[in-house]
Formats: C-alpha cells, structure tokens, sequence
C-alpha cells in the first residue's frame, strides 16, 4: 500500500511538538526561574504618586523671611488598593497613632484611591508605624502653605484647594508668577 503523505505528517507533527516545547520552556522561564524579578518590576510599573509639596512658589517679606510654605508637619498616606487586610491595618495605625478605629477603617473602606488619613503625627509616632512596614500605608514630611499664626493672613491671601488658584491679596495679585510652570489639569 503506497502512503506518500506519512513522511510530511510526521514531519508536521515534530514541528509542532517541538514548537509546544519551546513555549512550554519559556513559559518554565518566565513564571518560575524569572517570576520573583519580573513581579517586582511590575509593581514598579504602577507606582501611584501623591504630591506632598505645594506646587507654588514662595512669598516671602521684605527681609527675606518666608510668609508661605514654613510649617512642616508627617502625614499618613493609605493606598487602599494595595492593602491586603484593611482591618489589620486600621488597627494597627489606629493603635500607634491614637486615632479612632472605626474612622481608620471607614477611610480605607471609602475607595481604592491613595488619600491622607486626618492626622498629624510626630517623629517618634512616625517611626513606630514606619517600622510596622504595612503594605500600602507611608509616613511622609509634607509641608503646608500657611502657619498657624495667621501672621500677615490678610495680605498673603489663600488659594483655592481645588485647583490652586490664588484667590485673594498676594495670591490672586501674582498668581501667575506664584504658580510657575505647573500644568492645569481639567
């Protein structure tokens, strides 16, 4: 019995086989020998910034002491999104920093955006729950626009939060120069 095409199918059939193994190596390579590297450059890939610095500039008097950006305080920030066990982590901030269990716990629950919990801490509240290392909760320095003094409040204005703009006495007179060559966002 003549069967001309039994070479060819062979042929095809090591040709698949050996392209299955090369996929199946690499998919060997990618998940186990090169997995823990390539997981740790994904997560870099989706780092999420917070700004902590006002994006203006600096009103200072006439002496050269500055009027805006001179109180710096330690601010918490929660990225929900990476916290695996919220309650863990809402009690536990809630423990180091004094704060209100069930507030720390409606925060992370509120939604999956990075947000400043409503508190102020000092340095050695800061390095206690630095030290707890939680997945997905910070401890940075941030500084404010205006001092609690009020010292020359009503000549230095305010900006509106929202979108940064000077509103009022120097603020609103310069705002143009005061906001540099920081982008709007609509």
């Amino acid at each position: 019995m003549y069967q001309p095409c039994a070479p060819r199918i062979g042929k095809i059939m090591l040709l698949v086989a050996v392209g299955w193994a090369i996929l199946l190596a690499r998919l060997f390579f990618l998940q186990i020998i090169a997995g823990p590297e390539l997981a740790t450059r994904s997560i870099h890939n989706r780092i999420q910034e917070v700004p902590l610095k006002v994006a203006r500039g600096e009103i200072f008097d006439r002496n050269g002491y500055p009027l805006t950006n001179t109180d710096k305080r330690l601010s918490v920030i929660a990225f929900p999104g990476l916290i695996s066990d919220r309650d863990y982590a809402a009690a536990r901030m809630a423990a180091i920093t004094g704060a209100d269990n069930q507030e720390v716990r409606r925060c992370l629950a509120a939604g999956g955006r990075p947000f400043r919990l409503p508190l102020n801490i000092d340095l050695p509240t800061a390095r206690e729950l630095a030290g707890e290392q939680i997945t997905g909760v910070i401890v940075a320095p941030e500084t404010v626009r205006y001092n609690n003094q009020g010292l020359a409040a009503h000549v230095i204005g305010y900006t509106n939060a929202a979108d940064n703009v000077g509103v009022s006495g120097i603020e609103l007179m310069f705002d143009e120069v005061l906001k540099g060559g920081q982008e709007e966002y609509a």
